[in-house]
């Protein structure tokens, strides 16, 4: 906590982000035929994940 104004925060930080040929073998196996739920367990992640890039994947 910041003793000046009070904020919280976190100094260090986790990087919770997956790398990108992750997200291309997750889009891709989804598309060949896997649930997202399928797809989530594969790849050790959460099918919200899943879902999220290809609703992100379709705009482009």
């Amino acid at each position: 906590m910041c003793k000046e104004c009070g904020a919280w925060y976190t100094i260090n930080p986790k990087k919770r982000e997956y790398p990108e040929e992750i997200r291309r073998q997750a889009i891709r196996t989804f598309y060949s035929g896997a649930s997202g739920r399928g797809v989530g367990r594969i790849f050790g992640m959460s099918k919200a994940n899943v879902y999220n890039w290809i609703k992100k994947n379709s705009k482009k």
